[in-house]
């Protein structure tokens, strides 16, 4: 783990439950319906950086995905996850990226939908390209990638502790289809916490 990276899960894990009850909060309504159109029927999804369980136990409550696997390199963030949605608790696993990923592609773990909303861009470039590459290692052929990544943000006027890398919506088009998943649409999407001068793309790729 890099020393940005542990800074942004240290971030995490000291405010697992401010963050928590923010990401609550949010209007994802939009986020969602696309969420849904991308994992629906799906036998067999993992999320990467669930967060606050919210967008696992949106899916759970709709019923038309098979097991969820909701992910979260924070300990912290998970015991929240678990708390606020504990219909989710047992869906719950730790998972650093990239490195974890690679344990679980040895291991011979497949799902046929992948989804990250609000995680990808805390990693550095190279983890980013790394991570998207073992997307393609774990995800069933004719499976389902579904991200949503910042593109531009204010910086907190310096006082962030978390990395972000943030690139233009061409650069993550340029990393997907380095690999097998075919990007399937991308488009821009509000912030749901009603940030000004933040922007964020939603993208869908078929393996």
């Amino acid at each position: 783990m890099t020393a940005d990276f542990e800074s942004t899960v240290f971030h995490y894990r000291k405010k697992a439950l401010e963050l928590a009850l923010k990401y609550e909060s949010a209007d994802v309504a939009s986020l969602q319906m696309d969420l849904r159109e991308a994992m629906h029927f799906r036998h067999s999804v993992l999320e990467l950086g669930c967060g606050s369980g919210r967008d696992a136990a949106f899916l759970n409550r709709l019923g038309t995905s098979g097991s969820i696997t909701a992910t979260d390199a924070s300990p912290e963030m998970l015991r929240e996850a678990g708390r606020i949605h504990p219909e989710i608790a047992v869906s719950l696993e730790k998972l650093v990226l990239p490195h974890d990923l690679h344990t679980m592609a040895g291991a011979g773990r497949r799902f046929s939908g992948v989804y990250s909303i609000a995680a990808l861009m805390h990693l550095s470039l190279e983890h980013i390209e790394e991570t998207i590459g073992l997307l393609e290692l774990i995800t069933e052929p004719g499976g389902i990638l579904f991200l949503s990544v910042c593109t531009e943000r204010d910086n907190d006027n310096g006082q962030e502790e978390r990395i972000f890398t943030l690139q233009p919506p061409k650069w993550w088009k340029k990393q997907i289809e380095k690999t097998c998943f075919r990007i399937a649409e991308m488009k821009t999407t509000p912030d749901g916490l009603d940030r000004k001068n933040t922007s964020w793309i939603n993208i869908t790729a078929v393996r």
